[in-house]
Order: structure tokens, then sequence, then C-alpha cells
């Protein structure tokens, strides 16, 4: 780090403040908005007040308001230090982080009909055509995925969970139920 010493008379930090808004003045200064604007009240310069830049913006002329004669207990220069990152070499260039490159990944593709289901979802087929009453029960113990959807839905889920559960292999994943070995709890549900 590096020390740099600074000092600003009053006439400078007047054409500052006149002549660009104060959010882009202090950047010339180093310091923040409300420092210039706490500088301005403690030296006693005069500053454009709220909508001045908007009204310049569209073509307004409108007179600055002078400097005013300095006080004997107004301070005359703008004086002080502060530390400094040094500039980075040029031949070592500035560590940044990689960004990550997104991965590209196929659309899994849901059938417009049902065909060859997933063996695990088989299963679950045939309990539901059976109408097997304890469906739960059921996949408990086979190792099949229950698919508990209203009639009307059953089509759209089997293709659904079968295409995602494919896709899934393709990207090598290895797919499995395995049977639950506790009980159900009291009551038989979860």
């Amino acid at each position: 780090m590096e020390r740099f010493s600074y000092s600003y008379s009053r006439e400078e930090i007047y054409q500052a403040v006149w002549s660009e808004p104060i959010r882009d003045a202090c950047k010339t200064f180093g310091v923040t908005e409300i420092a210039l604007a706490k500088v301005c009240w403690r030296m006693n310069v005069p500053r454009p007040k709220h909508g001045y830049w908007l009204r310049r913006s569209i073509g307004q002329e409108l007179p600055r308001k002078p400097l005013p004669a300095t006080a004997p207990d107004t301070p005359t220069r703008f004086e002080g230090d502060r530390w400094v990152e040094p500039a980075p070499e040029p031949s070592r260039p500035a560590t940044e982080k990689p960004k990550p490159q997104p991965i590209a990944v196929e659309p899994i593709v849901v059938p417009e009909t049902l065909g060859t289901l997933h063996p695990c979802l088989a299963g679950a087929l045939d309990d539901i055509r059976g109408g097997s009453k304890h469906l739960w029960e059921c996949h408990r113990w086979r190792g099949t995925i229950p698919i508990l959807v209203s009639e009307g839905s059953l089509d759209r889920a089997l293709r659904v969970m079968s295409a995602l559960m494919f896709a899934l292999e393709t990207r090598r994943w290895k797919v499995e139920v395995l049977p639950l070995t506790n009980a159900l709890p009291e009551g038989g549900r979860y």
C-alpha cells in the first residue's frame, strides 16, 4: 500500500461541484458524496440545489451561486492523505477466477404415447391395473415406485417418470428402488 497526500483549494472544490453532479465530482477527490458535501459545508462552498442537474439536462440555463468570501475561521484548503492500492504490474496479470462453463444437457423428451416403461414402473402399473387396494404396501415390499395420481393423470405421470428414469440411466446414473424394511407407523400412513 502506498500513502497518497492530497490538497485542494476552495476554488477547485467549487469548480468541481458546479461542473458535474456531486456523485461524479466526489470521485475526483477520492471521497464519498457525503464526505464531499461535509467538506463543502465546512469550507463554505455553495452546492447546486436538488434538481439542478435534471433541469440543466433538459436545457434550462440556471445561474451558479457565487463563491462567498472566506471567513476568518473557514479553512481554505482541503488536505489529507490516504492509503492507495498499488497498480498491478503489467507483466503479471491480476488473478481472476475462471467463469464456470455451462454444461450442455440434452432436454428430456416425454413421449406422446405410453411405450416401454422403465422396469421400476412396470410393477406399479400391474398393481394399478390389478385394482390393488393396498397400493402403498405392494410397492414397499416389491421395490417398485408408487404412482399416486388421479386416474385421468396416470398415463401422463407414467410417461414423465419413465422418460426421467431412462434419461438418468443414459447419463450414467443408476436407478433402482429399494424396498423399505421398516414397518408403517400406527395408523398405516407416513
